[in-house]
């Protein structure tokens, strides 16, 4: 089943929808303790973390192991609730508490190293984020966040090396989350600036080159843009001339392609690009 990914003004309606249902039915079945865990997410997904906590508290408190099916996804909700309204240490405690309850429960480990690095405390944040990697993938049952044990764990994991002053180790770290997902870019800022700052653009070309990020049209649009906001405009021309094959009619490539080629002193050549919008396109020049 694919699911269509509808705006965000349509996504609140329908949660504020299902909101209203489940207030009437919690003030029928007032005891129903699945209806307080649902109210939570709801409030949780609306972002009223305030609102959602003492839902998701009281369904946390009230759930046992014979409902982990509920009671994981709760915990994992209470965790993001307190982090996103401050109560850090309030959070951690519960991390570690339920660490030893649930060790195979990477989305604790992962919690547990984003306070932790919230807090600065970047030497042990990199201890959890390792056990989330160790880890793994864990049971269907406990309602897994995506990527918490690859991609946005290696992610962070360069964050708090990079903040240690661990370049190599961040590097590889950024390195390695735009391996297992190249569909999440963000490794590739991070990235693209310590090797720029410590080989210039050329050497900063060719490792990401030599890496085959630029292989990947989404990272190589946005390598481009990072080259030309950085003011090395021939690079961002390389990016996509090289790889220009990757894109075939794409018509955001067309417009930067275009541009690049103007700014890089291809006059004729990005104009003709340029030409080659189509009427009312978004990116008409």
């Amino acid at each position: 089943i694919k699911h269509q990914t509808l705006p965000l003004k349509e996504r609140h309606h329908k949660r504020n929808r299902n909101l209203l249902l489940l207030k009437k039915a919690s003030q029928e079945d007032s005891q129903n303790i699945f209806l307080h865990y649902y109210l939570g997410v709801e409030w949780l997904m609306l972002d009223k973390p305030g609102h959602a906590l003492p839902f998701l508290q009281k369904s946390y408190a009230n759930l046992n192991d014979a409902n982990l099916l509920f009671r994981a996804p709760a915990l994992k909700y209470l965790l993001i609730a307190l982090r996103t309204l401050g109560r850090l240490d309030e959070a951690l405690t519960l991390c570690l508490e339920t660490s030893l309850c649930y060790p195979d429960f990477t989305d604790i480990f992962y919690l547990g190293g984003l306070l932790l690095e919230d807090k600065e405390e970047y030497l042990i944040a990199l201890k959890w984020l390792d056990q989330a990697i160790a880890c793994g993938k864990p049971s269907a049952i406990f309602s897994h966040m995506t990527g918490s044990e690859s991609f946005l764990a290696y992610y962070h994991l360069g964050f708090c090396d990079e903040k240690l002053g661990k370049t190599a180790e961040a590097i590889r770290a950024y390195e390695t989350a735009l391996t297992l997902n190249p569909s999440y870019p963000y490794p590739l800022y991070s990235l693209f600036l310590m090797l720029l700052r410590d080989n210039g653009p050329a050497d900063c070309y060719q490792h990401l080159e030599e890496l085959g990020f630029l292989n990947d049209s989404g990272l190589c649009l946005t390598c481009a843009d990072l080259f030309f906001l950085a003011d090395h405009v021939e690079q961002a021309y390389l990016c996509l001339e090289t790889h220009k094959d990757n894109f075939q009619s794409n018509e955001r490539f067309i417009f930067f392609y275009g541009k690049y080629c103007v700014y890089s002193g291809r006059l004729g050549t990005g104009l003709e690009a340029l030409s080659q919008l189509t009427p009312n396109s978004s990116y008409d020049a």
